[in-house]
């Protein structure tokens, strides 16, 4: 008796290398396309295999729905686009980067995004470009910060945030830490004992944290509070790390000096006919960016992650008898 052919769902082909799709092409019998949730919902009863990045999610719906789903792979290091409890009642392995550091320790993309965002908030580098474009040439205007001599607070410092370590000094910055998990850290650091610590004293503060039960709206209110009157934010973790109605407030009251965000709470849903309070702000205000994720949109960190994630994909089918 013949076993049936692996049928495999790349649900968001726009997002994938083309080197990935043809590996993937290897394992079994591939469809490509690119599909809204409701659309993926309706067809994933067809598939033993999804992958997915962070456009479309794999939620309870998604799997009532999947009856032959056996395996979820994404090339990511965050999960909150999959609900991992009902994965595992249903018996769905899910494959992903999270905590495949020796790999990740060679992804370099995220942390430069953070640092660009950082660079292009203090030196309004966005909003003197839009002035360019209406043949605007005033640099009275535009008058940015160095960051020679800026205080960076780092709140995480495990790959990424050892990497934003690396870039910061080598502008001048000092760069504080706080993170209660990491046993080595990088020298040249001050270790700070509490996060009111770090946001006390920090000038510019940049998360790099995964986002769990611990972390989520890890900067209320009062943590907004302790922040320096004129500091900055940058986060490119996730957005439910933040409390975003407070991070709106500060902006507006001016205690912060800007945000740059490459991360939303409900970034699924934007261009769903809903309105974003943050991207409302950022329509008439210079000092918030808001880029759409793309931290890790570099091509070399995609193809990086589309061929380890297959190759991960490769053993498991191995080790499961396919």
């Amino acid at each position: 008796m013949h076993k049936k052919p692996l049928r495999i769902i790349l649900a968001e082909e726009s997002s994938f290398s083309q080197e990935g799709i043809q590996a993937l092409a290897e394992l079994g019998k591939l469809d490509t396309t690119n599909l809204t949730q409701e659309e993926l919902v309706e067809r994933i009863h067809n598939y033993d295999v999804l992958v997915l990045r962070l456009g479309l999610c794999a939620d309870k719906p998604l799997f009532m729905a999947g009856n032959r789903l056996k395996v979820i792979v994404t090339p990511t290091t965050g999960l909150d686009h999959i609900d991992l409890e009902v994965a595992e009642q249903k018996g769905v392995t899910v494959l992903s980067l999270k905590g495949e550091r020796a790999f990740l320790d060679q992804v370099y993309s995220t942390a430069e995004h953070a640092f660009g965002l950082l660079l292009a908030l203090l030196r309004k580098i966005p909003s003197s470009f839009d002035a360019v474009k209406q043949y605007q040439w005033r640099r009275d205007l535009f008058r940015g910060r160095e960051l020679d001599g800026k205080v960076l607070g780092l709140i995480g410092c495990g790959r990424l945030g050892t990497m934003m370590v690396r870039y910061a000094t080598a502008f001048g910055m000092d760069v504080l830490v706080y993170d209660p998990y990491q046993k080595q850290l990088p020298e040249m650091i001050t270790l700070c004992s509490s996060l009111y610590d770090l946001l006390s004293r920090s000038d510019v503060v940049s998360l790099h944290i995964p986002l769990n039960e611990e972390t989520s709206g890890m900067l209320s209110r009062q943590e907004f509070e302790w922040m320096k009157s004129g500091s900055y934010l940058i986060n490119t973790s996730r957005g439910a790390v933040i409390d975003e109605q407070a991070l709106l407030d500060n902006l507006i009251s001016g205690k912060l000096n800007g945000a740059a965000l490459d991360v939303l709470c409900d970034e699924h849903l934007i261009g769903k006919n809903q309105e974003n309070p943050l991207i409302e702000y950022a329509k008439e205000h210079d000092n918030l960016i808001i880029t759409p994720h793309i931290g890790g949109a570099a091509y070399e960190s995609v193809h990086k992650a589309d061929m380890f994630i297959i190759d991960k994909l490769k053993k498991w089918l191995l080790e499961n008898g396919f």
